[in-house]
């Protein structure tokens, strides 16, 4: 009895020893992969500007942020696209004067195509993406908070 006890015990260290040494190269081969991968990725690619350009629409949702539209609004208009081809729409349903922030912008930037959409409930907001007078973006994006403020 005392020597199946010894050998149940010694079976179970010797599965354990070799669950974590596959535990543990399997660990490198992660750290392997990430440096592997890091040096990769500080290659710069750089890729010809297609021929055509695909026009593109970027809305942006935004409630009571006032704060925080005026540097995201610029982070977007510095987006290195044709202009011609970039359309930036701003959602606002905002219960505080972001509205008037949202309007004062929207002034600034008319000629780069910033448009702006007061949003009142879900259905308007459902419809705001479905919009085809204003959205003739063949790609399409929703961004918000992208950047930390």
């Amino acid at each position: 009895m005392h020597q199946y006890l010894l050998f149940l015990i010694k079976l179970i260290y010797s599965v354990s020893v070799v669950g974590m040494a596959i535990y543990g190269l399997n660990n490198l081969l992660m750290v392997g992969f990430y440096f592997k991968g890091k040096r990769k990725a500080s290659e710069k690619i750089t890729l010809e500007p297609p021929e055509i350009w695909p026009s593109v629409t970027i809305q942006l949702p935004i409630f009571n942020e006032k704060n925080v539209i005026e540097r995201l609004l610029g982070y977007i208009l510095d987006i290195d696209y044709p202009p011609d081809k970039l359309q930036i729409q701003i959602l606002d349903d905002s219960n505080d004067d972001t509205s008037l922030e949202v309007k004062r912008l929207v002034d600034i930037y008319k000629e780069k195509n910033v448009y702006d959409r007061k949003i009142v409930d879900y259905a308007q907001g459902l419809d705001a993406l479905l919009e085809s007078e204003r959205i003739k973006g063949e790609l399409f994006k929703f961004e918000h908070d992208l950047w930390e403020f």
